[in-house]
């Protein structure tokens, strides 16, 4: 397996780290606060190809050929170095994208797809619907107490592996009831809870493999993001620990907090490399992967830990809301269960 980026891919680091650095981080404070990202940042996603390059070229997009789910990976460390929730709305719709540019007859909703207003959600059934397949369509019936996104998208999609239930659904948000969430992790996501009263969907497919597939490209995306934000979580305490002064001293000098930092850069290097080798194989293979729920697993752990690390590094401060540590507490938690419960995915075998 290749570690060394190649230039394109060293292009794209760059990149989306020069713009999670220089207009991302800034805003995140106070998009954690109002509940929302600004709409010219969902523009200067739109500008680097955020949404569009999953689409293929026939339907407005960018996408010729196949997909790099590793260039993805990537760009996912940045965006979730430099905020989990507008990682989310940024990343959204992509799998759906890459599923319906290859089962072909929704061009209309590729089209969509290529737009930051018009993009998809995607979120598995746990169970809580009822879901009545009939022929191409089916009957969709429960609740979503909150979906990260929704604000943004104008698609649900809907993956169910529930026995008599199997399918990948995709239903319009204008026809579901919506409300605003109450999130305490990812605040700038734009979360809604979603309610469904019997609403019609469109089957895209039924093939367990393919929506396993794509369950695993979220899993994969998820985890560099996660990744991402551990990283950000000890750099931010390392910074602190380098100015705050207790016995005449920094307390980073102290042994045990230096020890502390450094088993969390371990495990933050050890995902990083984990995110890249499972999008590697993503990008080699057609159906399901086995590395996809270990990295998912993997990075939730790296993040929740390095989060309580931070904030027990920042003292009564961490707790505090002007501090960014705190912030990535909350958003640790949504890691471990966004695309299935944590003690389902530790661990799936494929």
């Amino acid at each position: 397996m290749q570690f060394e980026f190649t230039q394109d891919e060293a292009l794209i680091a760059e990149t989306f780290r020069r713009f999670a650095d220089r207009n991302l981080r800034p805003a995140t404070a106070d998009a954690d606060r109002e509940a929302k990202i600004p709409a010219a940042l969902l523009a200067q996603g739109a500008e680097l190809g955020l949404y569009a390059d999953a689409v293929p070229e026939r339907a407005g997009g960018y996408l010729e050929g196949a997909y790099s789910h590793r260039s993805r990976a990537i760009r996912g460390l940045s965006l979730g170095w430099a905020c989990p929730a507008m990682g989310e709305v940024f990343e959204r719709g992509v799998e759906l994208a890459l599923l319906l540019g290859e089962v072909g007859g929704f061009d209309d909703v590729l089209a969509d797809l290529a737009t930051s207003e018009g993009s998809a959600v995607l979120v598995r059934n746990d169970g809580r619907l009822g879901i009545l397949p009939d022929g191409d369509s089916a009957m969709v019936l429960g609740f979503f107490p909150a979906v990260f996104g929704a604000a943004f998208s104008k698609w649900l999609a809907i993956a169910s592996l529930e026995p008599g239930a199997e399918g990948l659904y995709l239903i319009s948000l204008a026809d579901c009831g919506r409300s605003s969430a109450v999130a305490e992790t990812w605040r700038a996501s734009g979360a809604e809870r979603i309610e469904m009263g019997g609403t019609q969907a469109r089957i895209i497919t039924r093939d367990t493999d393919r929506i396993t597939r794509m369950l695993d490209e979220a899993k994969v995306s998820l985890a560099a993001r996660a990744i991402g934000a551990a990283r950000a979580a000890i750099e931010f305490a390392e910074a602190y620990a380098a100015d705050r002064v207790q016995f005449h001293q920094p307390i980073g000098q102290f042994e045990s907090l230096r020890e502390l930092i450094d088993t969390n850069r371990v495990s933050i290097e050890a995902g990083e490399a984990l995110v890249l080798r499972a999008a590697a194989e993503l990008d080699s293979k057609s159906g399901p992967v086995t590395l996809a729920s270990m990295a998912q697993r993997f990075s939730a752990d790296v993040i929740r830990k390095s989060a309580v690390d931070a904030v027990q590094i920042y003292g009564g401060y961490g707790y505090v809301n002007e501090y960014p540590v705190e912030k990535l507490m909350r958003d640790a938690t949504a890691f471990a269960v966004r695309f299935g419960s944590e003690s389902f995915e530790r661990v799936r075998r494929g």
